[in-house]
C-alpha cells in the first residue's frame, strides 16, 4: 500500500515550522514487525523533518567584525554504520577533521556563501539566512544522517582562507531554535505491543496502545 501525505507541518509556541514531503512512498507488503518496520520507514521518507543549526547574529557579531572563523561537522549516518565521519577531512585512516576557514566574514551572507561554495560540506548540509540568522540544515536528500557542527570563532582576523590564525574560540549553536525540526522530524519509535488488524491488506495502528 502507499501512503499518501499533502501537508506536514509542526506547531510550537504559536510557531509553524513546514515539513518536506514526498508524494508518495511505498510500504512494503508483510506482517507483525516486518510490516511495521517497512510502513515506519515509508513514513520517515515522506516526512523529512530536517535538523537545523541556528546562530543569531548577536552570538557571530557581538563585536564588530570582519571576523574568522573555522567551521567542520560530524555526520552520523545510519545506512553506512561505523564510526562518525569528520567534515571536511584529510582522506585518511583513520579521517582526521580539516575545519574550513571562514575568512573575514562581516554578515550572515557571508557565512552562507563560504559554507555553501565548500565542496564537501554542500554534500550534506546547507545554509542559509533566515531572518538574519545563519541557519545550517540538512539536505532534503539526506533525511536520515545527523550531524554535529563545529564553529569555532578566532581573535586574530589577519588568517586567509588557506588557514586560520590566532586563538580559536567554540560558538554553541541557540538552543532555542536549534534541533531536529519539522513534523514527523522524530516520527514514530515502537517500545511497547502494537494492535493490528490481520483483515486489513495494510498495517494499522491503534495509537492509544503505543
Amino acid at each position: 500500500k502507499e501512503f499518501t501525505i499533502s501537508e506536514v507541518a509542526e506547531e510550537s509556541s504559536g510557531t509553524t515550522i513546514q515539513g518536506n514531503f514526498q508524494t508518495q512512498s511505498s510500504a512494503q507488503k508483510g506482517s507483525g514487525i516486518a510490516a511495521l518496520e517497512t510502513s515506519r520507514d515509508a513514513l520517515a521518507k515522506l516526512i523529512t523533518g530536517k535538523q537545523q543549526d541556528v546562530y543569531t547574529a548577536s552570538q557571530l557579531f557581538a563585536t564588530a567584525g570582519p571576523k574568522d572563523f573555522t567551521y567542520a561537522i560530524t555526520i552520523y549516518d545510519k545506512e553506512i554504520g561505523g564510526a562518525p565521519i569528520p567534515v571536511p577531512n584529510d582522506g585518511g585512516n583513520p579521517l582526521n577533521a580539516v575545519p574550513m576557514v571562514i575568512d573575514d566574514a562581516s554578515s550572515i551572507d557571508d557565512f552562507v556563501t563560504q559554507i555553501n561554495s565548500n565542496a564537501d560540506l554542500s554534500k550534506y548540509i546547507e545554509a542559509r539566512n533566515v531572518n538574519g540568522n545563519l541557519v545550517i540544515s540538512t539536505l532534503d536528500s539526506n533525511f536520515d544522517v545527523e550531524f554535529t557542527g563545529s564553529l569555532k570563532e578566532s581573535d586574530d582576523n589577519s588568517g586567509t582562507a588557506a588557514g586560520i590564525v590566532g586563538n580559536l574560540t567554540p560558538i554553541d549553536v541557540n538552543a532555542n531554535y536549534s534541533g531536529r525540526k519539522g513534523a514527523g522530524a522524530e516520527f514514530i519509535e515502537i517500545v511497547n505491543k502494537v494492535d493490528q488488524t490481520a483483515s486489513k491488506g495494510s498495517l494499522q495502528l491503534r495509537l492509544d496502545t503505543l
